[in-house]
C-alpha cells in the first residue's frame, strides 16, 4: 500500500471477512471510509464498527455510519453520490476512478494473502 498514498476508501462488501484480524493492517494507513456490508463480521463481531475506529484512527465512516452511528452520505471518488454500482464501461471511465479501483484490488490481495 506504500504505492497508494491517496487511497482513502475501500469497498469490501461480500468478501467473507469474518474477524478484525483481517483488517488490522489498516492501522498504518489513512483510510477514511470502509464498507463491510454483507460480510460475516457485521453480524458475528459485537461492536465491530467501534473496534475498527480504534484500530484505524483515520477512519471517518464504517458502512456509511460515523463514529456516533449517524449516517453519512456515501460519495464516489469524485465527490458525486455513489450508487454502489461499478461502471465496467472503460470508454466512459475516468482514469482516476480506475486507478482507485485497481488500488482497492491491491489492498484486498494484501489483506487476504495470509488467510
Amino acid at each position: 500500500m506504500k504505492n497508494c498514498p491517496e487511497l482513502y476508501k475501500i469497498k469490501l462488501e461480500d468478501n467473507n471477512i469474518e474477524n478484525l484480524d483481517n483488517l488490522k493492517c489498516l492501522a498504518n494507513y489513512k483510510i477514511k471510509k470502509i464498507n463491510l456490508k454483507g460480510n460475516p463480521i457485521v453480524t458475528s463481531v459485537p461492536n465491530y464498527r467501534d473496534e475498527l475506529f480504534k484500530i484505524a484512527p483515520s477512519l471517518e465512516s464504517v458502512d456509511d455510519l460515523n463514529r456516533e452511528g449517524q449516517e453519512v452520505e456515501s460519495t464516489d471518488y469524485n465527490g458525486e453520490e455513489d450508487d454502489g454500482e461499478y461502471d465496467d464501461d472503460e470508454d466512459d471511465e475516468k482514469p482516476q476512478k480506475k486507478k482507485k479501483w485497481v488500488d482497492n484490488l491491491i489492498i484486498l490481495s494484501m489483506i487476504f494473502k495470509n488467510k
